[in-house]
């Protein structure tokens, strides 16, 4: 400003202007407007012409009559070259609405007033219709737009090419805090406000940018709300009056371009003024392309913007560098409470690095919430986001869901942490998984989190798919010692697909609360694994995982993919210190995977897998799984169980093949207490001349079926058996019981553990007692009912029992076959199976039982607590059938190749399609050299029952032995239950030594 000598001391200010070789200072004018008439004494252009031509800050008044009043230039008017106030709000009748309009309809190819000075305002005009820029400041500093309507008489489209456009100018501000100071700037055939990189340190405040002047509709600018290349610029501010109003434009509401140090705090990008309601930007809410250090929100009160309703995402970030994304709604209404849905993503980060999506300290984190697709996804170039602190999926209490649509964060990215060692995030509520990873994704970090419940992490906030979903990529971290997450309340907890190898899984807690006093059980599995050489737990302090509660397994390892896992140190159906009941309906399921490891010899591998509703690990089929130095106890069913469910007899060496090839288990026959010892005798059958690892467990209590558990280690032994297959055992394990029971499993040395022994109780040697080992279910899809009957506490000398069936509900021979048996044990034997033949009718008959009853024990035996127990029988179930797998032989070929055939059968005729994939499987038969390998499906129609597979066999120069291979069912489709997933081929020797000669 331009400051009069006759002002102030003439003899300072005039000699400074001498020193400063200045010419002499004029004075202010006042220039007002009173006619509408283009030129001409009264005009605006002539308004203009004067103040350019007086030096000095002068002002530009309006009086033209009363009321409204639209000026129609007939050519582009002149530039405000000198500094001004240019003020419509002194036309006489205005009430905070602007009266006078400049409208360029006859003005050709021009702008509406274009600012080439410094401390210039305009304030209070309606532009409109000017096929150029609206308002353009091009130079100077320290400008003002204030209470302007541009490309809108506030209620309709009336649009210049762009609202304001700036450049090479700086400190200027669009807007201001007072009552009459916000702009409405819409309806332009461009962006709503454009500035250029040459400008600098932009504020804008109170806007609204593609609004009707109430902030209640939009009054589309076709481009952008305001698009900025502008070091600097900062887009409102904590202040209620500053906050900017973004929503209803053709593009986006916000974009950033390749600039610094924007500022965007505050705003409402996307719905009305009372952020109740949406207004879409048809783009997105934010788009910031190449910015570095963009702040987009505030932790101060008042810095959050709102950013939701936009027709594309709510943020968009590509190529940012150094950007911090903090306090902000995203996908929801101002009260936090209402889902106003951004159509994609909440945030969606095309590229960049070193984001902070939230951070460590409270009140940082975003509400990303109710959006069509995924809260957060992080594309494959993305590198070193930190996402901490965040509710994503529920209301801003984490009270209650307001899902987003897919997923709560997916991550392609590389260096991503969700959570940190600080602070995590809510992840609850969302329709699909909580967390997706998939590749390229590299060294992600998921730690802290509240996955699938509320921010107290006590009641369920379930996410509709998995908690963590892990489908590809590598260097994955599921929580450590001191920052595990919470993982309970969602369909599944954890899953770890067939692409994810090495991760680690450690220190988490899933299906309980928080404090793992409550079970919130995940409703399918706490963590699934189809994926190779991923650590679950660990041996180091506080690395074990709670895995409790869930509704079917706590852990499931499925299908060849899942090899080479470690799962040691975890606690499975209880919590941390083993002092609650949580019961997952198993603590462990092996489908078809092989080579595993749980527990192991290590300290503090083992695990402690308890009180589950079945069985403490299920093998289903697999191979070389070790089971080592784990606490297995109080689990419904029996600890470790090798399919068919219930324990199977030894057979003689060994030859049986099964899950783990069918393992036989040692035989304990005596347990004696020993000064601070207790010494086992007995023996294993097994492989000959084949080395084993005996273990030896000591339990309060023996399963009610007879078979052991496992509620201490006490150590374990190595034996080498003999040509017989038979190994002694004997071991004198420390410890000091007062009573109990000791149980054992073999591992052979390629890995395959078997179920655990028969108890036997400390003391001198008994005979024993009988039991019925539950559970007792038969089918009518099965033809045979397999009964196992245990010998245990004792198996000295020979010793007998009667078996026989009672009828009830089911009855004899309408429904199964009536058994009467004596069973003699020889000392040392332990089980013997009865079967009993089951009649399939066609009579819906719903679940009937009988009676199975043992009596009469001989040789000094009794009768155990098991000994009379209910067999349910399940009616056939038309839309459930069971399917099994047939076995074949076939000769070695001499030369070329043999066909034979495997047959997969349904157990009756289908109700619908059943689609079951197979493959084939090595044994001592080598795919490539004894056979042809092979993968596909059957496809069974409504009433089929059978479906042959053809079988290659390959001539072998040394196939003059037996050898065998499988073919197995590895998965499928439609209503279907698994009994025999497993068919086995034999190929018998040549007998080419005949043929050449020796006949």
């Amino acid at each position: 400003m331009r400051i009069s000598c006759k002002k102030y001391s003439r003899r300072f200010f005039c000699a400074l202007a001498i020193i400063g070789g200045l010419s002499p200072l004029a004075s202010a004018s006042t220039f007002t407007v009173t006619t509408t008439a283009d030129s001409g004494p009264g005009s605006l252009r002539q308004a203009i012409l004067n103040a350019n031509a007086n030096p000095g800050a002068d002002t530009i008044l309006f009086g033209i009559g009363t009321g409204a009043q639209t000026i129609a230039p007939l050519s582009e008017l002149p530039a405000l070259s000198d500094p001004v106030i240019l003020n419509a709000q002194s036309q006489t009748g205005f009430n905070g609405v602007p009266l006078i309009r400049i409208d360029g309809i006859n003005a050709g190819d021009s702008e509406g007033l274009r600012i080439d000075a410094s401390q210039t305002t305009v304030q209070g005009l309606i532009i409109t219709r000017f096929a150029r820029d609206g308002i353009a400041i091009i130079s100077g500093s320290g400008n003002f737009v204030r209470g302007c309507y541009l490309g809108t008489d506030g209620i309709s489209a009336l649009g210049n090419d762009t609202g304001i456009f700036i450049d090479s100018t700086t400190s200027s501000t669009i807007g201001g805090s007072l009552t009459n100071d916000f702009n409405v700037i819409s309806g332009n055939a461009s962006d709503g406000i454009y500035i250029g990189a040459s400008a600098s340190n932009i504020s804008l405040f109170g806007n609204r940018v593609g609004l009707n002047a109430a902030g209640t509709a939009a009054i589309a600018n076709l481009g952008s709300g305001i698009r900025t290349l502008a070091a600097n610029t900062k887009i409102g501010s904590t202040q209620p009056a500053q906050h900017n109003f973004f929503s209803g434009n053709g593009g986006d509401g916000i974009y950033v371009d390749s600039t610094t140090g924007v500022q965007i705090i505050g705003n409402y990008i996307g719905v009305n003024v009372a952020g109740t309601a949406a207004i879409a930007n048809g783009g997105s809410g934010i788009v910031d392309d190449l910015g570095v250090g963009t702040s987009i929100g505030d932790t101060t009160s008042g810095g959050a913007n709102v950013i939701s309703g936009n027709g594309d995402n709510g943020i968009v970030l590509i190529g940012v560098q150094g950007s911090q994304i903090l306090a902000n709604i995203i996908g929801i209404a101002a009260n936090g409470s209402q889902a106003l849905p951004n159509t994609n993503y909440g945030i969606r980060a095309i590229s960049g690095s070193f984001v902070n999506i939230g951070a460590s300290s409270a009140g940082t984190g975003n509400l990303i919430s109710g959006n069509g697709r995924s809260g957060i996804i992080l594309e494959a170039v993305t590198s070193n986001f930190v996402i901490a602190s965040n509710n994503i999926g529920s209301n801003a209490a984490g009270t209650a869901t307001l899902p987003n649509g897919e997923d709560g964060i997916v991550v392609y990215g590389q260096n991503i942490s969700v959570g940190n060692s600080l602070a995590g995030n809510v992840i609850s509520g969302n329709s699909g998984s909580g967390i997706s990873i998939d590749a390229p994704a590299q060294n992600i970090s998921v730690l802290r989190n509240m996955i699938g419940l509320n921010t107290a992490g006590t009641a369920s906030l379930g996410n509709q798919g998995y908690g963590i979903r892990a489908v590809g990529g590598g260097g994955i971290v599921i929580g450590q010692p001191g920052s595990g997450n919470t993982i309970s309340g969602n369909k599944r907890g954890v899953n770890l697909e067939a692409a994810v190898t090495a991760a680690k899984v450690q220190s988490n807690v899933i299906g309980l609360s928080a404090n793992q006093s409550a079970a919130i059980g995940n409703n399918e599995n706490g963590i699934g694994i189809q994926g190779a050489n991923n650590q679950i737990g660990g041996t180091a302090a506080n690395t074990g995982n709670v895995i409790a509660a869930n509704s079917y397994y706590g852990i499931s390892l499925y299908g060849p993919g899942a090899t080479g896992n470690h799962i040691e140190g975890n606690s499975i159906g209880t919590n941390a210190a083993s002092t609650g009941i949580f019961p997952n309906q198993f603590g462990i399921v092996i489908y078809g995977a092989n080579g595993n490891f749980i527990g192991g010899t290590a300290a503090g591998a083992g695990n402690v897998i308890a009180n589950n509703s079945n069985n403490g690990i299920y093998l289903w089929f697999g191979a070389q799984n070790r089971f080592l130095g784990n606490r297995i106890y109080a689990n419904q069913r029996l600890g470790i169980d090798l399919d068919p469910q219930g324990p199977l007899p030894n057979d003689t060496l060994d030859v049986d093949h099964g899950p783990n090839e069918g393992q036989n288990y040692p035989v304990v026959t005596l347990a004696t207490q020993l000064a601070n010892a207790v010494s086992v005798q007995g023996q294993l059958s097994s492989l000959r001349n084949a080395n084993f690892r005996i273990e030896y467990f000591l339990s309060a209590t023996c399963d009610i079926t007879g078979m052991g558990q496992a509620e201490q280690f006490l150590g374990s032994s190595n034996v080498l058996t003999d040509v017989n297959g038979i190994a002694a055992i004997s071991a004198s394990l420390p410890s000091n019981p007062v009573s109990g029971f000791i149980t054992t499993t073999a591992t052979s040395a390629d890995g395959n553990t078997s179920e655990f022994s028969p108890c036997i109780a400390i003391g001198p040697a008994s005979a024993g007692e009988f039991n019925i080992a539950t559970p007792v279910q038969a089918y009518e899809d099965v033809a045979l009912f397999k009964v196992a009957i245990v010998r245990s506490h004792g198996l000295s000398g020979i010793a007998s029992v009667k078996f026989n069936t009672a009828d009830g509900t089911a009855t004899a021979p309408a429904d199964y076959a009536s058994v009467i048996q004596t069973l003699t044990f020889a000392a040392g034997e332990s089980i013997k199976i009865v079967n009993i033949p089951i009649v399939l009718d066609n009579q819906v008959e719903g679940t009937e039982h009988f009676g199975l009853v043992l009596s009469q024990p001989t040789g000094g035996a009794k009768l155990g607590a098991n000994s009379a127990v209910d067999a349910a029988l399940y009616d056939h179930d038309p839309g459930y059938p069971f399917y099994s797998v047939t076995d074949a032989s076939v000769s070695a070929p001499d030369v070329g190749q043999v066909q034979t055939s495997i047959t997969i059968k349904l157990s009756a005729p289908t109700t619908h399609t059943i689609v079951l994939n197979y493959q084939t499987a090595d044994g001592a038969a080598k795919a490539g050299a004894d056979y042809v390998a092979l993968s596909g499906q059957v496809t069974f129609l409504a009433g089929e029952t059978s479906k042959v597979v053809p079988i290659t066999v390959l001539a072998d120069a040394q196939n003059q032995i037996e050898k065998t291979f499988y073919l197995q069912i590895v998965g499928g489709t439609g209503n279907v239950i698994a009994y025999d997933s497993e068919g086995q081929i034999t190929i018998t020797a040549s007998d080419r030594i005949f043929k050449n000669g020796f006949e």
